[in-house]
């Protein structure tokens, strides 16, 4: 199959500032969409926070074992 380069590529979709500022039923549901993906955000940040302090627990538990048998291997 043919690759398509960027110039041949179709634009299927625009955005107007008159939809962005509507006040009808879709603004509602697009802030709603924006409060709830900032929430998840936010909630990821959290866990990502969490996990990276397990990984600096895990290693600082690994590296005195690694010393204690410098024989060994990682």
């Amino acid at each position: 199959p043919r690759a398509h380069s960027l110039r041949t590529v179709p634009r299927t979709f625009s955005v107007s500032s008159s939809n962005l500022l509507s006040d009808g039923p879709r603004a509602e549901i697009d802030q709603k969409l924006r409060a709830a993906r900032n929430q998840e955000k936010e909630e990821i940040k959290g866990l990502n926070n969490k996990f990276s302090d397990v990984i600096m627990r895990v290693r600082g538990q690994h590296i005195p074992t690694a010393l204690s048998y410098p024989n060994s291997p990682n």
